[in-house]
Order: C-alpha cells, then sequence, then structure tokens
C-alpha cells in the first residue's frame, strides 16, 4: 500500500486521519529518519520516463502524490529534498503544485495568524482607563 501524507482536511480515507496538520508537523515529517526515508522512496517515480503519475500509480493515488509533492515542498529544508520534490511536480505535473492543497495550506496559514493575534492581545493589559467616575447614575444635588 501506498502512503502520501496529505495535509489536515483534503482526505476522506482511512489514511486521512493520520494527515498532516500544518508545516511545522511537515518539516517534522521529512526530518524524522524513518518517516522522511519512506517518503524520499518516490523518488522511484522518477524512474517511469514518458508515463503519468495516473498510468503508475492510479486513481485518486495520482491526485494524493501531488498533494504530497505540494505539502512537503515548503518545508523541505535541504536541497536534495528540495530539487527531488520539484523533478517530481516538473515530470508529472508540469511544474504545477496542487491547488487544493495550496488552497488549505493558506487557510492553516491564515487561522495560525490570528490565532497568534488573538494570544497576543489576550496577554496585553487593556489600555482603556476606567470611565467608573462618569457614572451616569450619580445623585444630583
Amino acid at each position: 500500500m501506498i502512503h502520501f501524507p496529505q495535509i489536515a482536511g483534503l482526505g476522506h480515507s482511512t489514511m486521512a486521519e493520520h494527515a498532516i496538520r500544518d508545516l511545522d508537523q511537515a518539516k517534522r515529517y521529512l526530518d524524522d529518519p524513518t518517516l522522511g526515508e519512506r517518503l524520499r522512496t518516490f523518488r522511484l517515480m522518477l524512474r517511469h520516463a514518458g508515463k503519468s503519475a495516473l498510468q503508475i500509480l492510479g486513481a485518486p493515488d495520482d491526485l494524493k502524490f501531488r498533494s504530497c509533492l505540494t505539502l512537503f515542498a515548503q518545508p523541505a529544508s535541504n536541497d536534495d529534498d528540495r530539487c527531488l520534490i520539484k523533478q517530481a511536480l516538473d515530470q508529472f505535473y508540469e511544474g504545477g503544485p496542487d491547488p487544493l492543497t495550496e488552497n488549505w495550506q493558506g487557510r492553516i496559514d491564515q487561522a495560525r495568524s490570528l490565532n497568534s493575534a488573538r494570544r497576543s492581545a489576550a496577554v496585553r493589559p487593556s489600555r482603556r482607563k476606567n470611565k467608573s467616575s462618569n457614572c451616569c447614575f450619580q445623585k444630583n444635588g
């Protein structure tokens, strides 16, 4: 069974429960000696010049493969990984990343930025002055 990790929210198979949540987790996956090397076995695909990912993997694994390449392209920290991913995207998808994965990555990045801003705002003390002295319930006279 071939396993191409995808970003959380895309997959609907039984493997989707093991999806990558964010780019930090994707980087840790690549850096893990076992998981990273297992992922890099997709280099074997590059030996099939002249064939499409669909011809080699069948559906829907051809789509999962593209999604996986797109997911790991950004967090790839060494030149070998970046080159390998680019080469696979070029060979099988005319260099084009998976638009759905890019969209999900954008949403995750946006949510992360919003959460970070919320956390920052929550720890800042309020700068509003206490207006209790201007209370409208003061007695006249």
